[in-house]
């Protein structure tokens, strides 16, 4: 992967990250490389409450909202707006809630905001094609690896450490270190958060060829196992995601239609009494009532359109990384 497909990547990534509404998922768990999920606060009952309905609703449309400003499928990308929309005070103070309350994605999603300033800075002149910037670039994703991120974890361990980095002209920029991507790919394959089945698919192949560590196959079996019981979890996870949207879709469909049933009967009732303005006026509400049940399915329709997009844009990374396409 070139590193402008890279920096692509990562802030899509992240900003998909942003964007979950998992909550506490259970996964397996590695007592010796758990990725450490950032520290808060102690709960203070006098003043830290969980969020009502209304405020979680908030949060994921804030987040969302940030999110659209990097998505592949914004028609006019916006780094400035979004660095903007994820230091909103009142993001921030809902995701703090949400963390201090046991979410542990709104924990990662809080921890991760403050570097990515930096990271977009950094980002935008590897696009341009400054190399030498990845020294820094390293240094964000291992503090953003450290936060919690298993995704910055594979990067840092895969694009950095597991070759080293060199510039256009050979030069050694990051010195090659087997042992740190061996470690940081386990973090990512059982992190407690944001697990990455890449990392076990990784650590498979290494074990198998036995060319940086002796070779274990059992150990290469284990990990082979893990990838794709995780990979059954994310496309069952997307698929409940799918049918979460449409039975959305569904019911608002079924709650316009009853609304509009009602406002045609009372219609019919104000013609048959003959009168004719208000039958006018009823009736331009009966077209916004349908112009707005209209919308709202476009909406739900697209936004399920994009998260088929940007997965089935995850899996043609994965497959291209493996030299299935």
């Amino acid at each position: 992967m070139d590193m402008k497909n890279l920096v692509t990547l990562c802030v899509i990534l992240l900003s998909l990250v942003a964007c979950s509404n998992d909550k506490n998922d259970e996964t397996v768990s590695n007592p010796e490389n758990t990725v450490v999920t950032p520290k808060t606060d102690v709960v203070n009952e006098e003043t830290t409450t969980a969020l009502t309905n209304a405020e979680q609703e908030e949060l994921e449309n804030l987040l969302r909202e940030a999110h659209e400003f990097v998505s592949f499928l914004s028609p006019n990308p916006d780094p400035a707006k979004y660095i903007q929309a994820i230091q909103n005070e009142r993001l921030l103070s809902l995701l703090k809630r949400s963390c201090d309350m046991g979410n542990k994605q709104h924990c990662l999603t809080y921890a991760m905001l403050p570097s990515m300033p930096e990271f977009m800075e950094v980002s935008n002149k590897f696009m341009q094609g400054d190399k030498s910037q990845a020294p820094r670039m390293l240094a964000i994703v291992d503090k953003m690896c450290n936060d919690g991120s298993a995704h910055m974890c594979l990067v840092a361990a895969d694009e950095f450490y597991l070759n080293g980095f060199q510039d256009d002209n050979g030069n050694e920029l990051i010195p090659k270190d087997e042992a740190k991507a061996i470690s940081l790919f386990d973090k990512a394959c059982y992190a407690e958060i944001d697990t990455k089945e890449n990392a076990c698919y990784a650590l498979s192949e290494i074990y198998k060829n036995g060319e940086i560590i002796p070779q274990d196959l059992a150990k290469a079996e284990d990990f082979y196992q893990r990838a794709e019981q995780l990979k059954s979890e994310r496309i069952k996870k997307r698929e409940q995601e799918e049918e979460r949207l449409l039975s959305e879709m569904r019911k608002r469909e079924e709650q316009q239609g009853t609304k509009l049933e009602q406002l045609q009967s009372e219609i019919k009732k104000r013609q048959e009494q003959k009168l004719p303005e208000q039958y006018r006026t009823e009736m331009r509400k009966a077209e916004q009532v349908r112009s707005e049940m209209e919308q709202q399915k476009s909406e739900i329709r697209k936004r399920a359109e994009q998260q088929r997009l940007e997965i089935e844009q995850q899996k043609s990374e994965i497959r291209r990384k493996y030299g299935l396409e």
